[in-house]
């Protein structure tokens, strides 16, 4: 195969990690993010004005210019990384922008107003590092698709050499510098490669992959970071492939991880389409897998992201068309959610274990009222705020807090609704019937949020055979 290894240019000691560890930057940022309302964004804003003295935050984390900081070698550092450009006595933002997940730093590129960076970081890719953390990876690792370079960093932390690969050019880049914020950069190797031409890449301990996974109906453009292609899987098929050749030849072991994976997926109100893949790679390879689906969004919604993401590379297709043909092939395909599972591997003989950790309740659920007082809606309220915190970072990509707000404020009449019958998308569409369409896409998430959170209160409870009482 060709690849292009990215390494970082440095000559005698690298002031930068150290720096950094010493303002404390990584545990600021946590701390960020344990208290915000959305437990997994990657770059959490303070609340609070930032305490003086924090140039590291300011600058590097919110982009704002600071006075320069002490050490010539320091500034030297920041400016021939493009973490930051001198303007007289101050530094100024540069082309990287800096977040952290559990202590490991990562960076992807600021992009111009309204235009997305080339580098994505997104919840997945904080999920993804999570599971990468518990697992403790050791020996060689492979990672399929390195993106930003925050779980090549965390794998990097136990692991003794971990080689990420990507065709982003920018990815590589981030990857790279990302190490050297950790220290790590001794033990990272960032390459150039397609994925779908690296073939057999020999024998290594542990594979790890966040591949791109979004439904595109073709011939739709849609970006490189996120296109999966018609059913989602155009990357994670070749990238199984690679798996086999990997892992398919290895002595058995203990039980350690071989396989770490976060995969996204068409689903059904059962089981993801994914698990057909993993259950022959499992046989193949003799690997335990369990699959665990920990996030989930309504069809709907997925394909309202999609249509907007792909409206400015596709600039002679009509929006409204657009996403009638984006609704169409999902519903071709037999898709009515969309769900984000972990993938966790151990030698074994081929089991696969599947979990389902999300909500019971579906937009296609309706509830059976168990304590028939509208009343008792009103105190749900606690849950209904615990349930927002667990969806996914996309939902808030597309809706405000407007759309919390109305559902809450309506949460009455949607009680009523299901007290005759209706599924969640039933009561969705009758009580939010004046909101925009993209509008109500959103309020099926938040509304079957409230339908989980009168389960959860013992008020109602989920079934998915019921028809509806005619009116």
């Amino acid at each position: 195969m060709t690849t292009t290894d990215v390494e970082p240019a440095v000559t005698g000691p690298d002031p930068i990690a150290p720096a950094l560890a010493r303002v404390g930057l990584a545990e600021h940022i946590d701390a960020l993010r344990r208290t915000s309302p959305k437990p997994l964004d990657p770059w959490p804003e303070p609340r609070l004005p930032v305490r003086p003295g924090s140039w590291a935050m300011e600058l590097l984390h919110r982009g704002q210019p600071v006075p320069s900081p002490r050490g010539a070698a320091l500034l030297r550092t920041l400016c021939s990384a493009d973490l930051a450009r001198g303007e007289g006595t101050r530094l100024m933002p540069g082309r990287w922008q800096v977040t952290a997940f559990r202590g490991a730093l990562v960076v992807r590129d600021r992009a111009p107003s309204g235009q997305l960076p080339e580098v994505y970081l997104g919840e997945d890719g904080l999920r993804f590092a999570a599971s990468v953390a518990d697992a403790r990876p050791r020996g060689s690792v492979l990672e399929l698709g390195c993106g930003a370079g925050l779980a090549t960093s965390v794998a990097a932390q136990t692991a003794a050499r971990v080689v990420g690969i990507d065709v982003v050019p920018a990815s590589l880049e981030a990857t790279a510098l990302s190490s050297r914020l950790n220290g790590l950069a001794s033990r990272v190797s960032a390459e150039w490669c397609d994925l779908r031409a690296l073939g057999d890449p020999g024998p290594v301990d542990v594979v790890m992959g966040n591949l791109p996974g979004v439904p595109v109906a073709p011939p739709l453009v849609y970006a490189t970071a996120g296109d999966g292609g018609a059913d989602g899987f155009a990357l994670l098929r070749p990238g199984l492939e690679v798996i086999r050749g990997a892992l398919g030849r290895r002595p058995a072991s203990t039980d350690a991880v071989r396989l770490v994976m976060r995969v996204q997926s068409l689903s059904t109100d059962d089981q993801p389409f994914v698990l057909s893949l993993l259950r022959s790679l499992a046989e193949d390879c003799r690997l335990d897998l369990v699959v665990t689906a920990d996030s989930r969004m309504p069809i709907e919604l997925r394909n309202g992201l999609t249509a907007r993401y792909a409206e400015p590379l596709n600039p002679s297709s009509d929006p409204a068309d657009l996403l009638r043909r984006i609704d169409d092939h999902a519903a071709a395909l037999g898709a009515t959610s969309y769900v984000s599972v972990e993938v966790i591997g151990r030698d074994g003989t081929g089991r696969v274990a599947f979990v389902d950790a999300t909500s019971p309740v579906r937009v296609t659920s309706r509830l059976v009222v168990t304590r028939p007082t509208a009343a008792g809606v009103d105190q749900v309220a606690a849950h209904y705020l615990a349930r927002l915190g667990q969806l996914p970072m996309a939902f808030w990509e597309f809706a405000g807090d407007e759309v919390v707000s109305i559902t809450a404020a309506r949460a009455r009449r949607l009680w009523t609704a299901f007290g005759e019958g209706a599924s969640v998308r039933e009561a969705v569409d009758d009580v939010f019937a004046d909101l925009a369409p993209a509008d109500r896409r959103a309020v099926l998430a938040t509304t079957a949020c409230l339908a989980d959170a009168l389960t959860t209160a013992g008020l109602a409870v989920p079934r998915h055979d019921s028809p509806r009482a005619t009116r």
